[in-house]
């Protein structure tokens, strides 16, 4: 039997849906195609349902939809048992199973999803899961999923709940997934009173069911006070004997964040050695802020005994900082939600470049591709992406579907290297010899600085204060005043590298630069070239500063790995993309 083969648990499957309001819904259009002015809009609702001869107002059609869809206990017993045959040493028990997937029908097409597209499958079995996935799913039932939830939701159906529960282990993708729960979270209330079924499900077998429950009922009562307590009181009642770390995380991060609830911190607290990374960091996050400057000089390591000591000292710390802390008057101000957003592209160069987000189990949530030589992007308020199409000389803003919300063509100074959206709706556009200020409309203001070599990076500390511009060939770091002149004491750095040459603006006059063989950071307020750290890098491409002082780092040479090192050049996380794409900018939001 091959060594790797993936038993696929459906059990364990849990949604990335974190409860932070700055989570952004993931959209299910297909990607942009570089030079084209927008991509093909998403489907609507009512084309996607017409494709399987639904209607929104049929509320027992769309039921019996998720019904004929759902597996029995014993079918997803014997569906996994199929799948692991797939990586079978026999070639014929390996042809024969891939035959027997197709009798599970629809019901199998988000389990042979996940199977084909998850980092830790075996390459045979993706490979065979993804073929059956081709026979099988002959219609685009992710939208038609999604369309159906949100069309039981408005009907209010008396079998919606139990429904989409029973669906939910089988969902075609993430998107679907948030889109079930929340159309189970709006239908938490009934009849005025807390749907039964979804107080049955916080015990459900399934993990997935169990958390899809948590937080319709702490969500879906948020606003209505007369049923919060109840809710808040029947996923208490589970937290103590909860083992899946996933449904765990959703009940105790939304008690302590939304609700206060002090008891349940050291159950939050006791995930830190079992979560994915980017779970820790939203926990770390919560720890780090309620602490404040009594927090434990603790690291995240990478092993499972780092974590663990972790854990230990953070018990220890709440235990005797407990009876002072009122929570009540606590204002938690999340930073992340647990997901990097990055830009990046194959081995073969920029060309084929691709922007996604990777959620906090580190598995790709939305993508992108049709990107031509991006050299820098940033990510908008509204969600958008502003990206520095290098060799097509322009700046797009653009969903995470891919669509062109806008481009501006900027063919008057040739390429642009960077481009920074200023909170009063104004960009900042680095050519290759030229600063250029725009308005909203695009048009130039009349502010400009020229130099006489690569400009590279510009930037500004939540808008305020300096300019600062990285340019290349002269290895200058170097600031502008109000006036666009500019300051005395500019910094001599390293070389650094046509593509990956980046920095990030620090507080207190400190700036992170990307230099070919290091990540450093300068302080002008020192008035010297030295560095005030240091850290050496393969061709970083991206370097970000951490709330909890860590440094995220991409590498573009070798395998192209993002790491998180601590100021003393601990490395405490690694990632490295398994299609073996090279990370440009990376971004933890």
């Amino acid at each position: 039997m091959r060594a790797c083969l993936f038993l696929l648990s459906v059990a364990v499957y849990v949604s990335a849906v974190s409860t932070s309001p700055a989570q952004i819904k993931v959209a299910i259009a297909p990607g942009a195609i570089a030079g084209k002015k927008k991509a093909e809009p998403a489907i609507d609702d009512k084309k996607a349902l017409d494709s399987m001869n639904l209607k929104a107002e049929d509320g027992n059609g769309l039921v019996e939809y998720f019904k004929k869809r759902t597996l029995s206990t014993d079918d997803m017993r014997n569906l996994e048992a199929v799948i692991a045959k797939l990586g079978d040493e026999d070639f014929e028990t390996r042809r024969t199973a891939s035959q027997e997937l197709e009798k599970f029908g629809p019901g199998a097409i988000g389990i042979l999803r996940r199977t084909s597209q998850l980092s830790s499958t075996d390459a045979e079995i993706a490979y065979r899961s993804a073929n059956a996935l081709k026979q099988i799913e002959k219609v685009p039932h992710a939208i038609v999923a999604s369309a159906a939830a949100r069309a039981l939701a408005t009907l209010q159906h008396p079998q919606a709940t139990e429904a989409m529960l029973g669906f939910l282990p089988m969902s075609d993708n993430k998107k679907v997934d948030e889109d079930l729960r929340t159309a189970i979270t709006a239908l938490v209330v009934k009849d005025n009173k807390l749907d039964a079924r979804v107080l049955t499900a916080l015990k459900d077998p399934s993990p997935a069911r169990r958390s899809a429950a948590v937080g319709a009922l702490l969500r879906g009562t948020a606003d209505k006070k007369d049923f919060a307590k109840q809710a808040i009181a029947a996923v208490k009642a589970i937290l103590p004997d909860e083992k899946d770390p996933d449904t765990k995380f959703e009940a105790s991060y939304a008690l302590v964040t939304s609700q206060q609830d002090a008891d349940s911190v050291r159950h939050l607290i006791d995930l830190l050695p079992d979560v994915p990374r980017g779970r820790l960091w939203q926990i770390e996050d919560y720890l780090l802020q309620l602490a404040g400057p009594a927090s434990p000089k603790t690291k995240m390591g990478p092993a499972k005994a780092d974590l663990e000591k972790a854990r230990d000292d953070w018990q220890k710390w709440w235990e005797s900082a407990k009876g002072s802390k009122d929570l009540a008057k606590f204002q938690y101000k999340p930073t992340t939600t647990g997901c990097l957003v990055m830009m990046s592209h194959d081995q073969q160069g920029y060309g084929n470049a691709m922007m996604r987000e990777l959620g906090p189990d580190m598995q790709v949530k939305w993508h992108f591709a049709g990107i031509y030589a991006p050299a820098e992007y940033m990510i908008l308020p509204n969600g958008n992406f502003l990206i520095t199409e290098q060799n097509y000389q322009r700046i797009t803003e653009r969903d995470i579907s891919g669509n062109q919300v806008h481009m501006f063509q900027a063919n008057n100074y040739g390429s642009p290297f960077a481009a920074y959206r200023q909170k009063d709706g104004t960009t900042l556009v680095a050519f290759q010899r030229l600063l250029v200020e725009y308005d909203k409309t695009w048009k130039e203001t009349g502010k400009k600085f020229t130099s006489q070599n690569d400009i590279v990076g510009v930037e500004r500390f939540e808008d305020k204060g300096p300019i600062y511009v990285l340019i290349r060939n002269q290895n200058r770091l170097t600031r502008l005043d109000e006036n666009w002149k500019e300051m005395a004491n500019p910094i001599t750095t390293q070389p650094i590298n046509y593509y990956s040459g980046r920095m990030r603006v620090l507080p207190n006059d400190r700036v992170l630069v990307c230099e070919s063989n290091r990540v450093v950071e300068y302080d002008f307020k020192s008035g010297k070239n030295t560095p005030a750290w240091t850290f050496t890098a393969s061709n970083p491409s991206s370097a970000e500063r951490l709330p909890n002082g860590n440094t995220l780092i991409a590498e573009q040479s070798g395998t192209g790995k993002i790491i998180e090192v601590t100021p003393k050049g601990e490395t405490v996380w690694s990632y490295t993309s398994p299609d073996g794409r090279l990370p440009g900018r990376v971004i933890r939001r």
